[in-house]
């Protein structure tokens, strides 16, 4: 049959005259479809809602009724200040709080989670969760998204239809919705930069717009202030601050006026009886979508349960004081019911965009605004949760985009200072279900010296790596697999695995945990998963700092790490046409660190950083400064040489940028020297010229850094004129290291 075709009709009318109409072949509009499309209208609803409600045709298998509850800190959660002080280190490392006993004997967290200190029997740490990524938006896809890598073409301005879709949104494709609710919600609000751009990684993305999540807007964009208003409302340098326009408001599900809940059953009745003369069209798939969607919608406006889920403003007194009066408690609150009403995974945003982004007043902010909210709604949860028997069937986890520098900094004009990114560690907070109680291992992959790397990195050879030790009770799983360490081939989509496990296939009793669990851990070992016994490190998997921190252990570290850049192979161009790959030269524990672009074709031969005639160049400017080469470490952002030494593209700094990370960690210079506009664009994280950032400090982690020109554009056959502004540059920093010249 033709496609498109135009067809005439003649209809006769009462007057004798005749009506001559024009229309497609396709589609055909049957007496059902259009009874469907005119009674969404007793639902409120309009004509734009219908592609949303006939989205879902396929029929997914039946889930039991599980839950989990995301609890997302925007901005990064500081883990030294919260889940994973370091009582005995440096007070530019250990911070201004003191560390407390929670119930479990040697577990200790800040002074200021007292509440949740006191539940410690009901939760468990991961203190060693880990991605590439120093950058908010960067960070918010990866780990709202459950991937390890940033997509093709990703844009930090804005989602864009090739993201990696949300968990949120995987949740509402492939879990079975239960009391005609949608299987995921995020509340209380699209998390949106105060400049108006929205994050990425909270929709659909690849699956299309249409499995973009339910979002809850009980809280109002907000572009000035932060926090949990409006008790605990505040500004990231000027303190407290509550907007009276700030409402805390559920969403309005009452029934359009002058049609009450009678009349509303009684539409639908008549709705029934119509839709019993055409039951041809029961079989499509369509249909059956459509007839669920307005279930739902049904639902929201007629069940006093879910309406009471959003009524949360108006609860109890009582109950409001456990949770608090505020943004934070009243979503927690409304997270709680949600799920209690039918709602799978319900993603809680605590806080607005960058809400926990401590780079300043990090301490006061922290004391006075941030944890003590958190502290007493997440206390509230877990209580509450337990209370009625719904702790037995939810998960709740609770992290960040990243966590933050160990070190303690000060911007530019801040009052007092804070920490900056920190994608090598965060820690994430773990409750799980009753029966499966952690039973005093509390902290699953412990960093145990300054949190500045896992205590096994996550990152191998191959592609992307997972690693941490599970610990299950009475170290079953550790006396038949050693420790447990265990590297995922593809651990990219492991965060959505674990949600789908708990909200598919149900929460089991420990025996059943440690059952299934070795069952994975066989099928992985057949796939040649490698299996370490207590104490041992992959090889390739740079040790952190904490694991000695002796110059002699971060200089065995730093070999360490030069093999697993020998074995990258993330950037395939480079990995053609590189002779070998060039790590650094020079020790750890130097007061300066020179930081270039990428290898030539002298040092791609050699295998060691600045060795051509940019190289005798440098050589002269660190003479002049009255040092030795072997005074200073000298690294670049890249590690292979590029074809024809072009500068290195976007995408080849950020392959090699963890490494880079990991590389100045260890060597834990005073100072950085960035030679160069690729080298201090990727390792300040900007866009801005060379121009605008040399003569100047910045900050890299806690580390000042001065940029000035490479020494290869000061060669005499290209500006040798710009020597004089390098050595301007170069005065500025050999007096703040202390050591003057003229």
């Amino acid at each position: 049959m033709p496609n498109n075709d135009k067809i005439l009709h003649y209809t006769a009318n009462r007057k004798g005259g005749v009506v001559v109409s024009m229309s497609l072949q396709h589609p055909r509009i049957t007496r059902r479809t259009a009874i469907q499309a005119g009674t969404i209208g007793l639902l409120g609803l309009g004509m734009n809602h219908v592609v949303g409600l006939r989205d879902l045709s396929a029929k997914p298998a039946k889930a039991k009724a599980k839950a989990v509850i995301y609890i997302f800190l925007s901005g990064g959660l500081a883990q030294h200040d919260s889940f994973d002080p370091k009582p005995d280190a440096p007070e530019e490392i250990r911070g201004e709080f003191s560390a407390i006993q929670t119930r479990t004997p040697g577990l200790h967290i800040c002074e200021h989670l007292p509440m949740l200190a006191q539940r410690s029997n009901k939760w468990a740490l991961c203190r060693s969760l880990t991605h590439p990524c120093n950058e908010h938006s960067d960070g918010h896809l990866l780990m709202l998204t459950g991937r390890s890598k940033l997509p093709t073409g990703f844009d930090r301005n804005k989602p864009k239809p090739t993201d990696w879709p949300s968990i949120a949104s995987i949740v509402s494709q492939v879990v079975s919705p239960r009391n005609n609710l949608p299987p995921a919600a995020v509340l209380p609000e699209v998390l949106i930069h105060r400049t108006g751009r929205i994050i990425p990684g909270q929709f659909g993305g690849l699956m299309g717009a249409r499995f973009d999540p339910w979002f809850i807007k009980a809280s109002p964009y907000n572009a000035r202030s932060y926090g949990a208003y409006p008790e605990y409302g505040f500004h990231h340098e000027r303190g407290a601050e509550n907007p009276k326009n700030l409402i805390f408001q559920a969403p309005n599900l009452s029934l359009p006026e002058g049609l009450s809940r009678n009349r509303l059953e009684n539409r639908l009745g008549l709705l029934a009886q119509l839709e019993t003369q055409q039951r041809e069209l029961e079989n499509h798939a369509e249909t059956e979508s459509f007839d669920r969607y307005r279930q739902q919608a049904i639902s929201l406006l007629a069940d006093a349960k879910v309406r009471q889920a959003f009524d949360v403003t108006k609860a109890d007194d009582r109950i409001q004081e456990r949770y608090g009066k505020n943004s934070f408690g009243w979503s927690l609150l409304m997270a709680r019911r949600l799920v209690e009403a039918g709602v799978s995974l319900v993603q809680v945003n605590l806080g607005n965009n960058e809400t926990w982004d401590t780079h300043q007043n990090a301490f006061p902010n922290l004391k006075n605004f941030l944890l003590p909210p958190t502290d007493r709604a997440v206390s509230a949860l877990l209580d509450d949760l337990e209370e009625s028997g719904l702790l037995d069937q939810t998960l709740i986890v609770m992290a960040g985009e990243f966590g933050r520098t160990p070190r303690v900094f000060k911007i530019p004009k801040a009052k007092k200072p804070g920490r900056d990114h920190w994608g090598a560690v965060q820690t994430v907070f773990f409750c799980r279900w009753r029966r499966a109680r952690w039973n005093g291992r509390r902290c699953v992959r412990p960093n145990r010296g300054l949190s500045c790397c896992p205590a096994r990195n996550s990152r191998s050879t191959g592609g992307d790596h997972l690693s941490f030790a599970w610990f299950a009770e009475n170290h079953r799983l550790a006396r038949s697999y050693g420790s447990a360490t265990f590297h995922l081939s593809r651990p990219a989509d492991s965060g959505v695995a674990l949600v789908l496990t708990a909200l598919r296939g149900g929460f089991m009793t420990q025996g059943a945990l440690v059952r299934q669990l070795r069952q994975h851990m066989e099928s992985w070992r057949s796939a040649g998963v490698q299996f370490l016994p207590p104490g041992k490190r992959p090889l390739g998997a740079a040790p952190s700092i904490a694991e000695g921190g002796s110059l002699e252990t971060r200089r065995r570290q730093l070999e360490v790490l030069a093999q697993e850049v020998a074995q990258c192979t993330r950037c395939p161009e480079l990995v053609k046409s590189r002779t070998q790959t060039v790590f650094g030269v020079g020790r750890p524990g130097v007061e300066l660190c020179f930081v270039g672009e990428a290898p030539g074709a002298d040092e791609d031969a050699q295998g060691e950083p600045f060795v051509g005639a940019a190289g005798q160049l440098l050589n002269r400017i660190i003479a002049a400064c009255k040092l030795r080469r072997e005074d200073v470490y000298i690294c670049n952002t890249l590690k292979c040489r590029p074809p024809n030494n072009r500068a290195p593209l976007p995408h080849e700094s950020a392959n090699c940028r963890d490494f880079l990370q990991r590389q100045i960690s260890l060597v834990n210079p005073k100072f950085i020297c960035a030679l160069g506009t690729s080298a201090a664009q990727s390792l300040l994280q900007t866009t801005q010229s060379l121009g605008q950032l040399r003569g100047r400090f910045h900050d890299f982690q806690g580390i000042p850094v001065m940029v000035t020109y490479h020494p290869a554009y000061l060669l005499p056959h290209r500006n040798p004129g710009k020597k004089k502004d390098v050595w301007e540059d170069m005065k500025k920093l050999m007096a703040a290291m202390g050591r003057p010249v003229e």
